[in-house]
């Protein structure tokens, strides 16, 4: 790996992984001044009982909760009024900061809440990019496994309205197997192919940041290394527990590129659709890397370095490493059977909306990727290939 002549890197929150990580959450608080958060998770995550365990690790400690909301709306987004209802919770309780435990809508909806009561006027003044100019409250997140994307990043999407400032980063990220939960075949696939599409794009991108890819390469090699493992026996917690920090990692390292072509169109096909995002990635994703072999553009070895580690990267002559990392790819995403499509026909995708797709993406990825691509790379889907 060679050194740039100039690169750009932030990250801006603390991981705590693995045994007693909850018990920890007190001393992070302590360290940014706060001890009454607001705890908001779904009503899945509390029928399972991680809620109690939360509480319970919290019990020698001088954190007292100041409301704790387990009825988030399952939504793919944030819903406004129960953000509204939730920022006026928060400053009736005298609350000074927020814990999120879950994903998807309950982390977004947690930053949208934080972006209320740190700053004045409507949420929605703030949508788009950059548009935060003032830290936030503290803001942990307690991972439960499951991924949409902007749990550790960046980002949030709020009714369909995208936010994007390093503000937004959680400024903890907790990773305890006790509230790591076994997913569904379905859901623990779709939750990977998020983070997979995220790290590889970080990764794959022509240029080099040698942080950013310290990021997605390991979350790309625990995805790689244990996803089919935990599809076959979803209670495995070692594996779990791995695929729990490639999440966390991936949405690092994607918050410090421009969205590549599969993230962007897989966002604004699931924004249409409802479909889960991570099966609209899944489809087009080992599609995009043929893709781009195909226009001659080249990517990086550091992708099969991250899949097969170096030795099995030193065993591939130079000349077949971009080839043999595709094919990689492919057999990964096609070992995991029918548990998801394999073209946008599958997913009944409306083809008369592609150019509307590919409008989205391409100014969500800041035109890195052209409407032109987008449109072929979805053609190419139309079919897949088998």
């Amino acid at each position: 790996m060679q050194l740039p002549e100039s690169y750009v890197f932030f990250s801006q929150p603390k991981i705590n992984s693995g045994k007693n990580a909850l018990e920890h959450i007190y001393v992070e608080l302590a360290s940014m001044d706060a001890r009454k958060p607001l705890v908001l998770a779904s009503r899945q995550v509390a029928e399972q009982g991680l809620t109690k365990k939360f509480i319970k690790s919290l019990y020698d400690s001088n954190v007292i909760i100041g409301s704790l909301y387990e009825e988030v709306y399952p939504y793919h987004y944030a819903c406004i009024s129960q953000l509204n209802d939730l920022a006026e919770l928060f400053r009736a309780r005298g609350c000074d900061s927020i814990i999120a435990i879950g994903g998807g809508s309950v982390v977004d909806l947690a930053k949208g809440v934080n972006i209320a009561v740190s700053n004045e006027g409507s949420v929605m003044d703030y949508a788009g990019e950059n548009v935060l100019r003032k830290r936030l409250k503290p803001f942990v997140y307690v991972s439960t496994g499951q991924c949409g994307g902007t749990e550790t990043s960046n980002e949030a999407y709020i009714e369909n309205r995208r936010f994007v400032s390093d503000f937004l980063f959680p400024d903890v990220i907790v990773l305890d197997n006790r509230m790591i939960t076994s997913l569904t075949r379905q859901r623990a696939a779709e939750a990977a192919m998020v983070a997979l599409t995220a790290a590889i794009e970080s990764c794959a991108v022509p240029y080099n940041n040698p942080m950013n890819d310290l990021y997605a390469n390991v979350a790309i090699n625990f995805i790689y290394e244990n996803l089919h493992g935990v599809v076959k026996k979803p209670k495995i917690t070692h594996g779990n527990l791995a695929l729990a920090n490639a999440y966390a990692m991936a949405g690092i390292a994607f918050s410090n590129i421009p969205p590549g072509i599969v993230y962007s169109l897989g966002i604004a096909i699931a924004r249409d659709t409802g479909l889960p995002r991570g099966k609209c990635m899944g489809c087009l994703l080992p599609l995009s890397l043929e893709y781009r072999v195909m226009k001659h553009e080249s990517i990086r070895s550091e992708l099969l370095y991250a899949l097969l580690g170096i030795e099995g990267y030193c065993r591939v002559p130079e000349k077949d490493r971009t080839q043999t990392s595709i094919a990689i790819l492919r057999q990964f995403v096609n070992d995991l059977g029918d548990i998801l499509p394999k073209s946008l026909k599958d997913m009944h995708v409306s083809r008369y909306k592609f150019e509307e797709y590919s409008r989205m993406a391409s100014e969500m990825s800041k035109k890195r990727v052209s409407q032109q691509d987008c449109m072929q790379l979805l053609d190419i889907a139309w079919e897949g290939i088998a």
